[in-house]
């Protein structure tokens, strides 16, 4: 069951992560596509839903730049929560490309969903109206299902 919340939570975190995305420089190059342009339905093989749903957003420098500290904030908080042998823990599946596999405490759960939705309604806030849809549209259609 803890198991499971963890990687609940990192899909979640991740889910986050998605949006802080939208801050690396070369997103500020990259093409952007109308809405109207904008596939509807799921993209082809091949063709990246993230950077799919950057193009969408339309994020400005100034969302960038405060998506990028919110990332840094949350990154930093979620590490607090972790003993040290999970952090090693972490950093090496971080190094395999693979999930952590340790268990967390139910108050290692409870910090965390605590940081994770105060940076939600963080993300939020930063976002416009029309970002938070599309955004909200993306996750419908492209979360994991259970």
């Amino acid at each position: 069951m803890k198991k499971l919340a963890l990687t609940a939570l990192t899909t979640a975190i991740c889910s986050l992560s998605i949006a802080v995305a939208l801050v690396a420089p070369s997103v500020a190059q990259q093409p952007t596509v109308s809405p109207a342009a904008a596939p509807a339905a799921k993209p082809a093989a091949g063709i990246n839903p993230q950077a799919q749903l950057i193009e969408q957003l339309k994020i400005t420098k100034d969302q960038q730049a405060k998506l990028a500290k919110l990332e840094l904030t949350v990154r930093k908080k979620n590490i607090s929560v972790l003993t040290p042998s999970q952090k090693e823990q972490l950093i090496a599946a971080n190094k395999q490309g693979k999930p952590p596999s340790f268990t967390l405490t139910d108050e290692q759960q409870k910090k965390l969903k605590a940081i994770y939705i105060s940076a939600l309604a963080q993300q939020e806030a930063i976002l416009t109206p029309e970002q938070k849809q599309k955004l909200q549209d993306f996750n419908r259609q492209y979360a994991p299902k259970p």
